[in-house]
């Protein structure tokens, strides 16, 4: 298919008909996973009216099948110990169910994410049965690191053929509820745009697989600008890391063996963060990283692989002397000394690979420098 009919098909289907006024469509927030989560959580919440036949209609959903709620009291939590939105309720044969919803827009997945929020809800309500939902664009599957020993039980959801089917139904059955059937209308309308968008990006994302560069011109469009910075800073970035990681293995910094898979880790067209970890104890890693909020920063250090220990993790961070950044998933991170942003990114290969020349040994220092602290907690037994 030619460059010309991919934008063409791509943005004609961003373009909406402003026939109904909708405030949720000005927000800026259509791509936002927060909101989303936001909104889907109020629409489950027992607060308002329908509730019951509302919540039983999402927990009926084909991708879903989880047990139907037999009571009108449960609980809809927020963010409750990270988990995007955890509900809490007693099926109609009495069985306990806490459901896990882990909401993915455009983030990507952290390591162990999903196990560690059912290892934490198996510890808060070990009656409980656990039933584990994992909602995207398009439905697909949690890494590997993300599920872990969990992964088999994960059921898939989307919001094109999941959450607006339950939308729709939901809103037929509100009739009676006119500001009821009309925030359903409005988030439905919401939730479409987004898989416009996510429809466009999707087919300019496959050409760009397929082909390898285009003559052709087109407009000041934001989407496709964004998507085209999003794709050469995957590039540069991405190459800057595997040049890296090359080098610092070349100079026996760390072994290929230690690398934990997949050797580069994640993407910036479909999330925020690329990069890749070594092992340094069983269940810590050492990671070199690049996200791109803000202006884009590059950052080092520890955080949590399958077969984690808490207690390493915690002595270590008592143990750091150099007081860097603490917040989980990463328990001990710093930017690197040199302060790259996403702009520094879009250069010539030559140039990246220039870097990696002037820089490595600096990354070789802070693994080790990383390494010795690791060493220092388990060697003196400070766990």
């Amino acid at each position: 298919m030619r460059m010309e009919q991919v934008f063409g098909n791509a943005l004609q289907a961003l373009c909406t008909s402003g026939e109904n006024m909708n405030l949720l469509l000005c927000s800026n927030a259509v791509r936002r996973e927060l909101a989303h989560s936001d909104i889907l959580a109020m629409l489950l919440s027992p607060e308002y009216p329908g509730a019951l036949e509302r919540l039983n209609a999402f927990l009926g959903l084909e991708m879903l099948k989880a047990p139907p709620c037999g009571s009108r009291s449960w609980t809809v939590r927020r963010e409750s110990r990270s988990i995007d939105i955890l509900i809490e309720y007693q099926a109609t044969d009495g069985e306990r169910i806490s459901l896990i919803l882990e909401n993915k827009v455009d983030a990507g997945d952290q390591d162990r994410q999903i196990e560690r929020y059912v290892e934490t809800v198996k510890e808060d309500r070990p009656q409980d049965t656990i039933v584990i939902g994992y909602l995207t664009p398009f439905g697909h599957s949690p890494s590997d690191q993300s599920a872990g020993i969990y992964k088999k039980d994960v059921r898939c959801i989307s919001y094109v053929k999941g959450i607006q089917k339950w939308l729709e139904t939901s809103a037929e059955h509100d009739e009676s509820t006119p500001r009821v059937k009309e925030c359903l209308d409005s988030y439905r309308e919401f939730v479409g745009e987004m898989m416009k968008e996510e429809r466009a990006r999707k087919a300019i994302r496959e050409w760009f697989c397929q082909n390898g560069s285009t003559e052709a011109k087109f407009g000041d469009i934001k989407l496709v600008a964004r998507i085209f910075e999003d794709g050469f800073l995957n590039r540069g970035v991405g190459l800057f890391l595997q040049e890296l990681q090359a080098k610092l293995i070349e100079m026996k910094a760390f072994s290929k063996k230690d690398l934990v898979e997949p050797a580069i880790d994640g993407n910036l067209i479909d999330s925020d963060e690329i990069g890749f970890s070594v092992k340094i104890e069983p269940g810590l890693a050492w990671g070199a990283y690049f996200c791109k909020e803000g202006r884009g920063f590059l950052y080092t250090g520890l955080f949590p692989v399958i077969g984690w220990d808490e207690r390493l993790a915690s002595a270590t961070k008592q143990c750091d002397k150099k007081k860097r950044q603490q917040e989980d998933p990463w328990y001990l991170w710093k930017e690197t000394k040199v302060a790259w942003r996403s702009a520094d990114f879009l250069v010539e290969d030559g140039e990246i690979q220039g870097w990696v020349e002037s820089h490595w040994k600096t990354f070789a220092e802070d693994f080790a420098d990383y390494q010795k602290l690791v060493a220092e907690v388990t060697t003196n037994k400070l766990i």
